[in-house]
């Protein structure tokens, strides 16, 4: 529909053609030349719009109009017709816009009611204005700005120079002194690009670090899924010049790689994460198989879960989306429904419950993910006012009931839990309910805690009781009473002072929210497995990476099956562990940032293309209005704390040493300087321990080194994708495997050639006249071009070489001459000439 809208657009945007004015013909002249015109494309197209009865009602006003004034005219044209007159009717033609209902004007007619109706302007449209697809806005002088410097300009309105739109921004940034514009808004959470950092080649977002290429828009590092728009720019008469389309799009589609039946191979990916969404996207930028898309929720999710933890207003459909609506059919992926019953290692099938038929598959990706921890009653059910922060509609449960609580209870010492609880307390303000109470409640030290240190978290701490929010940590619990709702919890405190009585303190609360990290992957994978045929346990064919609590455990290349080059079981997101990059610790989490940018990697490493995932995670929390930034892996170990500003002023500077390097830095109170510290780190400049312990560097040291570095900042995704697949083989099971591929990919050439010579033998058929003739090898036409060229020369000259009456060719045909070098003694060239046939005769 929207190539379609497009193609509309276009159409009613060509300029009307100025007329030769002509007599009026009769009427029966005009009812046969409406019989014979044949129904339009934008008719058809108009037929199935339906146009607003506004616009009716003042186009048949104008119809009226016109009729009224054109008998008029007549009985002046029967007397005299003086220059005033003729320039009045002009002026009124005008006004009523007499060619719209000018009987050889029809076509015009409906495609500029086309245009009405599909531009969202249309109120300010006026029948004198011309639609116009592009402009061309000057920026300014060509030395604007200098190489690694950005600035960014509103586009006003195309119909209103003093009306600018919000989303109408443009970035402009120069690099290795070229212009580029981009679109100024991060596809993941909408943030403004204008005020993050542009570094070298990255522009990248400062609450979610997704990075752009700045040159074409492009996303080299997630969380985004979505490219940012770009714009052509010039230099004309030393002036920066902008081509934009009167509206501007904040984002562009992405060009999938479209599916080959050439291709053998058939990949599969069940569950529906975000990490499933990241690796089908990863793979439809090189992979030509058939892709399988197995949800395993109800409706299917593929939500950003990160926004359900920052904002408690309602929520909207977009503000949820990672990606459009029709990403899948774009990228032409197969969506199964249904409920999965096995997967089946020794034929590679998946089995689906009620469905006989089964998928077979050549490789298998895991990413269904994993349930929150959930608080269950003695009878092993869930409470009804307790409530998980999932998808958009639990979300939208938890904003109705906050509304009516007076107690809300947050379960969880995680970072989610954290900002979940100063969300809940901002947007209460925000709506005027003041007097509720928040209180966030764990039986064990918070990941805060463990990642900061206590004094920093102490200072958290702080920060969220000046936000009404009361903090107890590392609360012994001692029973919960409530049978389908969850009454009320009873608690001691575990930081209280040796020889005092422990109190036990109970809370009633209307609402709780648990955020006390990830539970259970939400499917078992022992249970789908099929076990050995020629085992005698039910073990699988393949030994198979899970723990002893259920949960897949993959290798640094995210497969299952350990040391195995042609692994068919691979897995992503939050149902598996991952060793990390700077502790090699596993790691499993529920952060959207971390899960989206590893499935890009396990992509890779399904296709074959030897990548290495060495990503330093990035989490940013918004307390009340001070910003916090953490770089580093939250269960990381360190040794030490260098601490760099006025922790009591909220504005400092943590790091975090493991021996003798940083692991880990937390900014606090600054708003994009954890952007340089962290390209610091992937860029291996950051100074030592010893260097920030005695001062002899500061941040500012940090910022400038990166400054410094900035023509060596590239963006890679691009060449990580264009790295070749290379499948390897060593034993004898994986050379079959390889041999069975290359005879599948040759027997597709042979259908696929079979194919193109029956619709050749189609169109020959159909097209097989006089006149037309078909060659089947497009060297054959370069043939005979050739072979008339030669003739040509022949035949169309004279005896004494010229060409004859109307043979004159265009100059491509060299005309022959006899040059007379003189003698090999009397001209140099001929020496050149015999030293090429190796006979050379010196001068005598």
């Amino acid at each position: 529909m929207v190539s379609l809208a497009t193609a509309i657009l276009m159409l009613g945007s060509s300029p009307s053609k100025d007329k030769s004015e002509s007599e009026p013909e009769s009427d029966n002249t005009e009812n046969q030349e409406q019989e014979q015109q044949p129904k339009s494309f934008v008719k058809n197209v108009l037929d199935s719009f339906e146009i607003p009865k506004l616009l009716k009602e003042r186009e048949q006003q104008k119809l009226k109009e016109y009729l009224e004034r054109d008998e008029t005219d007549i009985t002046e044209i029967e007397r005299d017709i003086t220059p005033e007159d003729i320039e009045d009717m002009r002026e009124l033609d005008k006004t009523y816009s007499i060619e719209q209902y000018d009987k050889d004007s029809k076509q015009k007619q409906l495609e500029k009611q086309a245009s009405y109706i599909l531009d969202p302007y249309s109120k300010k449209e006026s029948t004198k204005m011309r639609h116009q697809e592009y402009r061309i806005i000057k920026i300014g002088k060509h030395d604007l700005l200098k190489n690694g410097q950005m600035v960014q300009i509103s586009v006003c309105d195309p119909f209103n120079d003093n009306l600018f739109h919000p989303t109408d921004r443009v970035i402009i940034a120069k690099h290795e002194g070229q212009y580029h514009a981009v679109g100024s808004f991060c596809g993941f959470d909408y943030t403004n690009l204008a005020t993050g950092a542009f570094l070298g080649e990255k522009l990248i977002c400062p609450t979610c670090g997704s990075t752009y290429d700045i040159k074409n828009g492009f996303v080299d590092q997630g969380p985004s899924l979505r490219n940012i728009s770009s714009f052509s720019t010039s230099i004309r008469e030393e002036q920066v010049q902008l081509i934009t389309p009167e509206h501007i799009p904040a984002f562009s589609l992405k060009n999938h790689i479209q599916r080959e039946h050439i291709d053998p191979r058939v990949f599969a990916v069940i569950g529906d994460s975000e990490a499933a969404l990241s690796a089908i996207d990863a793979l439809r930028t090189q992979f030509t198989g058939r892709i399988v898309l197995i949800p395993t929720s109800s409706y299917g999710q593929f939500e950003n879960l990160d926004i359900l933890n920052r904002k408690f207003s309602p929520i909207q459909k977009n503000e949820s989306y990672l990606v459009e609506k029709d990403f899948l059919d774009r990228a032409n992926v197969e969506v199964v429904a249904g409920e999965l019953s096995s997967i089946d290692l020794n034929k590679n099938e998946i089995g689906m419950k009620g469905q006989k038929s089964k998928i077979k598959f050549d490789k298998v990706m895991i990413a269904w993910g994993s349930q929150k921890k959930r608080i269950q009653n003695l009878a092993g059910s869930e409470y009804s006012n307790v409530y998980y922060l999932e998808d958009r509609f639990s979300h939208a449960k938890v904003h109705n009931e906050i509304l009516k609580a007076k107690t809300i209870l947050v379960m969880g010492g995680t970072f989610e839990a954290y900002q979940t609880a100063s969300s809940v307390r901002k947007y209460l303000d925000s709506v005027g309910q003041t007097e509720t109470e928040i209180i966030l409640l764990d039986h064990q030290p918070s990941e805060v805690e463990q990642a900061f240190g206590g004094n920093i978290a102490s200072m958290i701490h702080k920060m969220l009781r000046d936000q009404r929010i009361s903090v107890i940590m590392s609360a012994e619990i001692t029973k919960m009473r409530g049978i389908d709702k969850l009454d009320s919890i009873y608690f001691k405190r575990n930081n209280q002072k040796k020889g005092e009585k422990k109190i036990e303190y109970f809370i009633k609360p209307d609402i709780v929210i648990a955020e006390n990290g990830l539970g259970a992957p939400k499917i078992e994978i022992k249970k789908l497995l099929t076990p050995d045929v020629h085992a005698e346990s039910d073990e699988p064919p393949l030994a198979i990476g899970v723990d002893s609590n259920g949960i897949p455990a993959c290798d640094i290349k995210f497969s299952l099956h350990y040391n195995d080059i042609h692994s068919p079981i691979f897995a992503c997101g939050s149902c598996t562990q991952y060793p990390s990059f700077m502790q090699k610790t596993k790691v499993r989490t529920q952060d959207v940032k971390y899960n989206i940018e590893s499935a890009f990697f396990a992509a890779m490493n399904m296709m074959d293309k030897r990548v290495e995932f060495r990503y330093i995670p990035f989490t940013p929390l918004k307390l009340g209005d001070t910003p916090i930034y953490f770089i580093g892996e939250r269960n990381q170990g360190f040794h030490e704390i260098i601490i760099e500003g006025d922790v009591e002023a909220r504005k400092f500077i943590a790091y975090f040493v493991y021996g003798k390097e940083v692991c880990g830095v937390l900014t606090v109170g600054y708003q994009n300087l954890h952007l340089y510290i962290w390209e610091a780190m992937r860029m291996l400049i950051m100074p030592a321990a010893a260097q920030l312990r005695n001062q002899s560097l500061t941040y500012q040291d940090i910022v400038r080194a990166v400054l410094r570095s900035r023509p060596f900042i590239k963006c890679k995704r691009s060449e990580i994708v264009r790295l070749p697949s290379v499948m390897l083989a060593e034993f004898d099971q994986e050379l079959e495997k390889s041999a069975e591929l290359s005879e599948k990919v040759k027997a597709n050439i042979k259908i696929e050639n079979q194919r193109q010579r029956v619709k050749f033998e189609e169109m020959k058929e159909k097209y097989d006249r006089e006149g037309v003739e078909f060659v089947q090898d497009e060297m054959d036409i370069l043939n005979q071009g050739g072979k008339k060229q030669n003739d040509k020369a022949i035949t169309a000259r004279t005896r004494s070489g010229g060409y004859k009456p109307g043979s004159e060719d265009s100059g491509n045909i060299m005309k022959q001459r006899n040059l007379n070098i003189g003698g090999e003694d009397k001209n140099p060239f001929s020496q050149l000439f015999n030293m090429a046939k190796q006979d050379f005769k010196g001068p005598r």
